[in-house]
């Protein structure tokens, strides 16, 4: 099931209260769109200058709020839920209708590398996600896409930890 994200506040995107009325209007038109590409029409459309320091504090917050919505609707946050695990694996092209077990789950995950974002919104479109055959390789597509997940936010979700990779 596809869930429709609410819209953050202003106050959680650090942007001044006369946007109120733009929000809405931004996110649903976007709904269907990638995070990154729904953080764009937020910034359009309240004019946001990018590479301002109002706009990277817009998007960090807005891909923060964005990610840890996307995962726990998807995922959760129960580290000991076999479906959770057999979900991930699934975004990610592993077959886990072959895995009977969280075990079988991490093994099977073991060697996968994602971005934390594509792996959200290929859940919310329930599509598989892009992998990388290392980290350095998910680390290098990371900085050239710009597709950056707060370290410190995946580190409260057990599941989510386990997608974080070095990038810098």
């Amino acid at each position: 099931m596809k869930y429709k994200m609410a819209a953050p506040s202003n106050a959680e995107l650090h942007l001044p209260a006369h946007t109120s009325q733009c929000l809405p209007q931004a996110m649903s038109d976007t709904e269907n769109d990638s995070i990154t590409a729904q953080f764009a029409a937020i910034a359009a459309s309240q004019c946001l200058r990018t590479g301002s320091q109002e706009y990277w504090t817009a998007r960090r917050a807005f891909i923060a709020n964005a990610v840890n919505t996307g995962f726990s609707q998807n995922f959760g946050y129960d580290d000991s839920d076999l479906r959770a695990w057999q979900g991930l694996c699934s975004t990610v092209g592993i077959d886990s209708d072959e895995l009977p077990n969280i075990r079988a789950c991490k093994e099977a995950l073991a060697n996968v590398h994602a971005n934390i974002i594509d792996l959200v919104d290929a859940a919310n479109g329930r599509t598989t996600c892009r992998t990388f055959p290392s980290a350095k390789a998910c680390a290098m597509y990371t900085r050239q896409t710009g597709k950056f997940y707060p370290k410190d936010e995946a580190k409260e979700n057990p599941l989510l930890r386990r997608f974080l990779v070095e990038v810098f």
